[in-house]
């Protein structure tokens, strides 16, 4: 017994140091891991070897004893004996615990990084996305057999003003406002006529070519060719999956191929670098998944099909023009319909710059003068996965929606006013503008419709053409003697556009059956389709003719119909409505984005009022188009890769393409031409 007794002496005695031995080993092995700045637990450190071997010796001698009393084991020591806390400050609590409760040292957990307080969002991600393309263009006979003298009313000529002492600059052409495309598409180094438009003389002494004479086969080319450039940056700093800052910035945008200036006897009026940069868009996204998104910056507008608002995108690579606008706008979603609400300001009017302002940024000179706009929608439309489980489980899903854009502005600036004129007319113009929009999917079968419709007023009567009194070709000539108040009264907006898109998709979406219409109201007082042809320019008519209202509607320009006739020579549809139909079929359809095909379209074309058209004819013309198209599989996305396409059509030309009947005052008309074209498009897409 008293040996018993002398054992247990000796372990209560033995037991606060081996505790004293655990702590300072793994004070040491912290000490060690924060020097070697690591938190791996489990890399022991050289130096604490040997303070850890004495520490279990004390443990192993009452092993021998406790055989020889068996009864011994059932005995608890008393509290005098229990160990005291020894635990050091610098020791994690639940090493202490685990110390205290077994008398031995338990290994210290695995650590983890120190997290910074509130800071919840990945690292920043950048993404760079975007395209870069090159397009060449031949076009022959694009004037249609017009002439240059019978179509362009030229206003005369004004020399340019340079600095004191700079050399001067040769005579610049001026145009009227109002004037036909056609000439537009004639060679200068072709043919051309004199004032009656009868007569053809050589662009150049001597001659176009060899021959040196007008009938050289080289004087009568018709043909142009040409190309552009574009390398489109769409870079995205995502700070996490709720806070984005956008941009859109185009790199030599639609620089033409050839005026780079390289080579010898360039001068530098050859050379074009106003397009070589522009960051046309840059904003930004936050959302509150509860609430909705801000957007706020410059950034595209984009609705429907495409004919009010295009965001530029719709045609790939080969995408010209887009809608862009400086706008705030917020979007949330109520009930399963998406509702959106947006400010624009979508012109200023006078606005000093920043460089000549003693706060150093634009100061908006007037206000009354703005263009402001508001913008509402509301659409119910499924998410792309719902959409696409919906589809395949042979179920059908109908989108729709309503998109509504108010415009307002008091006062317009008056170009080139003279210093002690008034700056400022009054023009008071109101618009509002509904647009719906539908989309029923089902299966391989896609129907798609918008239809937009613009009211509102202009104080005063609408803007007309006068006659100068100068005969020529034509009769009298219509030139820029423009009248925005030749007529009291209340000028009112009345513009109907309509499009409806038709696809079924068949043999596993390889072969496609297409049929696309639409119709833009057109003005019996006004003249011209084209670009050019300004339709707010009313034309003065009889006295008895409404000149009350201006009622031309134009799609967008992004909008593509077809290759020649709305695209290239009247810029987009505008004041006529067209059929289209068509089918594809891709010899190569990889569901990775491999595609590979050709397509092939008739486009007939009407005027939606034929006084409107050139003829004074409504029927304008036929054109057949042929596309053959491949896109490589490479890059992360499915549109990712290298696209190629060849394009060929060929116009032919109605009444209403041509001069009317006694429109050229005892000259004879012109033939007409068909116009033919060829476009080439290579690209990569990232």
């Amino acid at each position: 017994m008293r040996r018993l007794l002398l054992l247990r002496s000796l372990s209560a005695l033995a037991a606060p140091l081996a505790i004293s031995s655990a702590c300072l080993v793994f004070s040491q092995e912290k000490a060690f891991a924060q020097d070697a700045g690591t938190t791996d637990a489990t890399a022991e450190p050289p130096a604490a070897e040997p303070a850890a071997e004495p520490a279990a010796e004390p443990t192993a001698e009452p092993e021998p004893a406790e055989p020889e009393e068996p009864g011994a084991e059932a005995e608890q020591p008393g509290p005098v004996l229990e160990p005291p806390s020894m635990t050091p400050l610098e020791l994690d609590a639940n090493i202490a615990a685990a110390a205290g409760a077994s008398g031995a040292p338990k290994p210290p957990p695995v650590m983890a990084p120190i997290e910074r307080k509130g800071w919840t969002s990945p690292e920043t991600i950048f993404h760079l996305h975007g395209y870069l393309r090159m397009r060449g263009t031949l076009l022959k006979d694009g004037a249609l057999g017009h002439s240059p003298a019978l179509d362009r009313a030229e206003l005369g000529y004004s020399t340019p003003s340079v600095e004191e002492g700079a050399p001067s600059l040769p005579p610049v052409t001026t145009y009227n406002r109002n004037y036909d495309p056609f000439p537009f598409f004639v060679p200068a180094d072709g043919n051309q006529y004199d004032a009656d438009g009868k007569t053809q003389r050589d662009a150049v002494d001597g001659g176009c070519g060899g021959s040196g004479s007008a009938s050289s086969g080289n004087c009568k080319k018709k043909t142009q060719v040409g190309g552009d450039l574009r390398l489109r940056l769409k870079p995205e700093i995502h700070l996490s999956d709720d806070v984005r800052v956008k941009a859109w910035v185009d790199v030599l945008d639609n620089v033409g191929l050839g005026t780079l200036g390289y080579g010898p006897g360039v001068s530098a009026s050859d050379v074009d670098l106003g397009n070589s940069l522009r960051v046309r868009r840059a904003w930004g996204e936050a959302r509150n998944r509860d609430i909705g998104e801000l957007r706020f910056g410059r950034m595209g507008a984009d609705w429907g099909l495409g004919i009010l608002d295009n965001g530029g995108d719709r045609n790939g690579i080969d995408s010209d023009f887009s809608s862009d606008v400086d706008r705030i706008m917020g979007i949330t979603n109520l009930a399963g319909f998406y509702l959106m609400g947006a400010f624009d300001w979508a012109s200023q009017g006078k606005v000093t710059p920043g460089s000549a302002t003693p706060s150093g940024v634009p100061i908006d000179r007037a206000q009354r003068d703005d263009l402001s706009a508001l913008t509402l929608a509301a659409a119910h439309r499924l998410d792309s996965e719902l959409q696409r489980s919906t589809l395949l489980r042979g179920e059908a899903v109908f989108n729709y929606g309503v998109y509504f854009v108010y415009r307002k502005q008091l006062l317009k600036n008056v170009a080139n006013a003279a210093p002690d004129a008034q700056p400022f007319e009054r023009y008071n113009q109101t618009q509002f503008i509904p647009d719906l929009w539908a989309q029923f999917l089902w299966e391989g079968l896609r129907v798609e419709l918008e239809s937009t419709f613009v009211a509102g007023s202009l104080e005063g009567g609408c803007p007309i053409l006068q006659r100068n009194g100068n005969e020529g070709p034509r009769g009298y000539e219509e030139r820029v003697s423009l009248n925005d108040r030749g007529h009291t009264g209340e000028c009112k907006f009345r513009q109907l556009g309509v499009a409806l898109e038709t696809e079924y998709r068949l043999f596993d979406e390889r072969l496609g059956i297409h049929f696309h219409t639409g119709f833009a109201s057109g003005d019996n007082n006004a003249y011209g389709l084209a670009q050019t042809n300004d339709p707010s320019l009313q034309r003065d008519g009889s006295s008895s003719s409404d000149r009350g209202t201006i009622s031309t509607y134009q799609f967008h320009p992004d909008y593509r119909v077809d290759l020649i006739l709305w695209r290239t020579l009247m810029r987009r549809v505008a004041g006529g409505y067209y059929f289209k139909p068509g089918v594809s079929y891709d010899f190569i359809h990889d569901p990775y984005g491999q595609q590979a095909g050709a397509r092939v379209d008739v486009v007939y074309s009407r005027a939606a009022a034929a006084k409107q058209a050139y003829g004074n004819s409504g029927n304008l013309g036929l054109e057949l188009d042929v596309s053959l198209y491949y896109r490589s599989e490479d890059g992360p996305d499915v549109l990712d890769g290298f696209y190629s396409t060849l394009q060929w059509g060929i116009l032919f030309p109605f009444q209403g393409l041509q001069y009317a009947d006694g429109s050229l005052n005892g000259a004879s008309a012109p033939s007409s031409k068909n116009a033919m074209i060829l476009r080439g498009v290579v690209g990569i897409a990232f």
